[in-house]
């Protein structure tokens, strides 16, 4: 109830008692004076005066040691009800026209603000009642005037609701700031136990692009000192390295995250404040805040970025080791599968060589395993290259139309010795409709293996049926599609189907072989050109793969042509 701290409430109990105090140093001084009878009655101190004045001591001093700390508002109003009725009756026994004990009276009033409301208005109306009480001869009459009552009654009104607004208004709303305050360093400090106990590095960076927040770890893993790199500009503290070791603030996460107001999660190499170059792993993820427009509207701000930076130097280091080991074994292997494969041919070949019909039986098994080797060291490779960025790109301008019927027909014979039958989808243009022109800029030779992947793919997991290859137009990107009448994929696999290594497990796939690589790089290839590829499928209905690829414009067109034009490939 109390509108200010317990030690206030002390402090104004134990000024009532200096009030107390007062009454007994005046009392004995004019004893001790031989003053006049009538200014003893003026003043009205009297022994049961004395008397009531100790009782509001004695039980401020007591119930300071045994009540204020559980009690503080209570007692501070019983407090101030027995100091209330030592006034009134000094009031009374000086003849109710002393200005002084009037004027006092008032001033206490005041202050009972502090207490909560109920002490001032209790004081309030009590004075009222006495006034009522005198007017209407119920109580004795005073010798002061009605005027002189009214308006020490009405000082006295304003006096206690002054009181309580006061203190209500500056006292209440400090204590609740410090309240606040006080739950803020407790958030802050419990934000702070939090950040410290996290093993990766947490910064949290303005829309200006300044580190309001980081973590210790933040700062070792950069090579800073706390206390130096907070307030700085991100980017003093964060230097990305490219592959080939310029500074390329496009690979940035941050940077990407503030711009497209999008979380982005990139690996990233720095170089740290102590010219360390370590592979780091970022994510960075947009703050927003619930802001009310002039309109009343709710919307949501953008007011900075939380950055998570993992240290994945190690697991890199360790994992372009390996790919060099893959791509090295890969490389030196396919030199010697070449050389069996080559020597089995001529085995093969009627014109260079002649054996039997078992022997053949032999070298056609023997065969067709180099050639699954070849491809597996060839995937192997590719996949490496794909890993650590070294995948080569040379875009062309390609007519998606041309590049599917041309295709279409190199697979057509290996579909047609299954029994297959592979067939490019036609565009049919009705009325005045004219069939669309769609055009890529693409690395072809790229394309062109994730198109015979995927067409492989389809003849050899269809034992019968047709496999149709198609185009669309969707979203200002062009669609390939290739579909098939195959055993299809079951619904738990297609999550995993483009992972490294994975392959289907049921009765129909077992017996065919693969490397469980070809989606995975046709992912990654599909990535790197801006693209994206999915497969609708059910177990036992065949399944789609769909390409989107960016569409070349009209205008990006005729540019891209005249720079062909330009300058014609040598």
């Amino acid at each position: 109830m109390q509108h200010v701290k317990v030690s206030w409430l002390r402090k104004f109990n134990y000024s009532l008692v200096g009030a107390t105090v007062i009454l007994f140093v005046t009392y004995f001084a004019f004893e001790l004076q031989s003053v006049s009878q009538t200014t003893k009655d003026k003043w009205g101190i009297t022994p049961l005066i004395l008397a009531l004045g100790a009782i509001h001591a004695i039980y401020v001093v007591v119930s300071d040691q045994l009540l204020v700390k559980k009690q503080p508002w209570l007692t501070s109003l019983i407090s101030y009800a027995l100091f209330a009725f030592l006034i009134a009756s000094i009031i009374e026994s000086s003849g109710n026209t002393n200005v002084y004990y009037r004027a006092a009276y008032i001033v206490s009033v005041f202050f009972t603000g502090m207490i909560g409301l109920y002490a001032p208005l209790t004081a309030i109306i009590y004075t009222w009642m006495i006034l009522i009480f005198t007017i209407t001869g119920i109580a004795t009459p005073t010798n002061a005037s009605l005027t002189f009552n009214v308006v020490a009654d009405s000082l006295l009104t304003i006096s206690g609701l002054a009181g309580w607004y006061y203190f209500k208004r500056y006292y209440v709303t400090g204590r609740k700031e410090v309240q606040l305050q006080s739950k803020l360093q407790e958030e802050q400090f419990k934000t702070g136990v939090i950040l410290e106990s996290i093993s990766d590095g947490v910064m949290i960076i303005n829309n200006k692009g300044t580190v309001e927040i980081l973590n210790q770890s933040t700062a070792d893993l950069l090579g800073w000192e706390r206390k130096d790199a907070e307030k700085l500009d991100y980017k003093s503290l964060i230097e990305p390295l490219g592959s080939d070791e310029e500074d390329t603030v496009e690979q940035d996460a941050i940077t990407e995250c503030i711009s497209k107001n999008s979380a982005v999660k990139r690996i990233s190499l720095l170089k740290t404040h102590h010219d360390r170059q370590i592979y780091v792993d970022i994510v960075a993820s947009p703050i927003e805040q619930e802001v009310v427009n002039a309109d009343g509207k709710h919307s949501t701000e953008h007011v900075g970025v939380v950055a998570v930076l993992r240290d994945v130097d190690a697991q890199k280091r360790q994992e372009e080791q390996r790919s060099d080991f893959i791509s090295t074994a890969s490389h030196e292997m396919r030199t010697p599968v070449a050389s069996i494969q080559g020597f089995i041919e001529l085995a093969l070949n009627e014109k260079v060589s002649t054996i039997d019909d078992k022997a053949r039986g032999y070298l056609d098994k023997a065969y067709e395993s180099t050639k699954h080797l070849g491809r597996l060291f060839q995937d192997l490779l590719t996949a490496s290259k794909s890993d650590d960025g070294r995948l080569e790109n040379h875009p062309e301008l390609i007519n998606v139309q041309e590049f599917l019927e041309a295709t279409v027909d190199k697979e057509r014979s290996q579909a047609e010795k299954k029994g297959l039958t592979l067939k490019l989808a036609e565009q049919k243009a009705t009325g005045k409709q004219v069939t669309p022109l769609m055009f890529v800029h693409v690395d072809p030779e790229r394309l062109q293996e994730v198109l015979n992947n995927l067409i492989e793919n389809a003849i050899k997991y269809t034992k019968k049926g047709i496999i149709t290859v198609g185009t669309s137009l969707q979203d200002q990107g062009v669609v390939i599609r290739v579909s098939d009448t195959g055993v299809g994929i079951a619904t738990e696999d297609i999550p995993h189907l483009f992972q490294k290594f994975y392959r289907t497990d049921n009765s129909e796939t077992r017996e065919v072989g693969g490397t469980g690589l070809g989606l995975y790089i046709s992912k990654q290839i599909v990535d790197s050109m801006g693209g994206h590829i999915w497969v609708e499928s059910s177990l036992g209905n065949g399944s789609t793969f769909y390409i989107q690829i960016p569409r070349v414009s009209p205008e990006q067109l005729e540019h891209l042509k005249q720079q062909t034009t330009d300058n014609p490939k040598v």
